[in-house]
């Protein structure tokens, strides 16, 4: 039966066309389609298993590559061919692959070593600073008395002369003055007097580190009821105003221990104004000489030892059978892990109170 199908008859002339025309492309030329002559219109294949034939016979042979010009699109509403485009999924792109992190090698030992000790390095110059700007007046005190002795200023201190200038007036020494109408003439024949004022408070006077400070007592009543706490209270808050006749201890005239505290270094924020007032006591050296002004009296010291002990060694606080003077602060400047221990043995007495009458 024939099909009258305008359609299908127009693409299997097209069909023919091409593969007519077509040179083989591959060494072995692709067998020829046998198709029956479509003048045969009593043939007993119809069109569409003629359609059939021919392409099972394009898929038998191996060689054959069917052309892209075979691939026609017949347009309807066009008298002219097209080429079907073949659309074929493109391949995947492959992703760079990431270079594989290469293991850091173990650092070698002085590279640690090095890296430490920088840290430790940068640390120490950062707590260097943070100390000296804690203990700022106290450096700046010692820097000052350094400048002093190398320009020799040290020597003319005033206070220096409290120790050579013998307070006690000659009873033996007499002027006779000449009566004479002219009242400057009088005042002319006077001659200088050597009277020493004694400060209306308790002092203590140490020539070679420049220092004249007052002497704080406070209460002992904390001591006797071995309240430690009231008692460091009290004297932290007496420091504030000087140095600190420790409580409990002998005063200056009676046999004992007559014992001085002060600050060396304290912390800024402090209100008090002697907060490194014994800074320099390491620059008392013996023989040197100390005043201790009390109760309208002149006690004069004279050094004969100095050591540094723990805190926990209270012994330079205990009673002495003899007269003895002990200065104690914190060493080194800006610390308290030790006690710096200044001892001297009075060597003479005066009593201001009689000279001045």
């Amino acid at each position: 039966m024939q099909d009258n199908n305008p359609d299908k008859q127009h693409f299997v002339l097209h069909i023919h066309d091409y593969v007519e025309d077509e040179e083989p492309t591959l060494a072995e030329e692709a067998p020829e389609p046998k198709v029956q002559d479509p003048q045969n219109s009593h043939s007993e294949k119809s069109v569409a298993e003629e359609l059939a034939a021919i392409e099972a016979s394009l898929k038998e042979s191996p060689a054959f590559i069917l052309p892209e010009r075979l691939l026609i699109n017949e347009n309807k509403d066009a008298d002219h061919r097209q080429p079907l485009s073949l659309e074929t999924t493109p391949p995947p792109e492959e992703k760079p692959e990431k270079p594989e992190k290469k293991s850091r090698p173990p650092k070698r030992v002085y590279t640690i070593i090095i890296d430490a000790l920088r840290q430790l390095v940068a640390s120490a110059v950062i707590l260097g600073i943070l100390f000296f700007l804690l203990n700022s007046s106290a450096y700046i005190e010692l820097a000052k008395h350094q400048w002093e002795k190398l320009t020799g200023q040290i020597d003319n201190s005033p206070l220096v002369q409290l120790i050579d200038t013998p307070t006690t007036p000659d009873q033996n020494s007499v002027t006779t003055l000449i009566d004479t109408r002219s009242p400057t003439s009088l005042i002319n024949q006077l001659p200088p007097l050597n009277i020493e004022v004694a400060p209306i408070d308790n002092r203590i006077i140490i020539p070679r580190i420049n220092r004249n400070i007052p002497i704080i007592r406070t209460s002992s009543q904390a001591l006797i009821d071995r309240d430690w706490v009231a008692l460091e209270s009290n004297i932290q808050e007496a420091l504030q105003d000087g140095v600190v006749h420790y409580p409990g201890t002998s005063i200056p005239g009676e046999d004992g221990n007559v014992v001085i505290t002060g600050h060396s270094s304290y912390f800024p924020w402090d209100p008090g104004r002697f907060k490194d007032v014994f800074a320099l006591l390491h620059e008392v050296s013996e023989g040197d000489e100390i005043i201790v002004y009390w109760d309208q009296k002149k006690y004069t010291y004279e050094i004969t030892g100095r050591k540094i002990v723990l805190p926990s060694e209270i012994e330079v606080l205990h009673p002495t059978s003899s007269e003895q003077l002990t200065l104690i602060t914190c060493t080194p400047i800006g610390t308290n892990s030790k006690r710096l221990i200044i001892s001297g043995t009075p060597k003479s007495v005066e009593n201001l109170s009689t000279v001045a009458r």
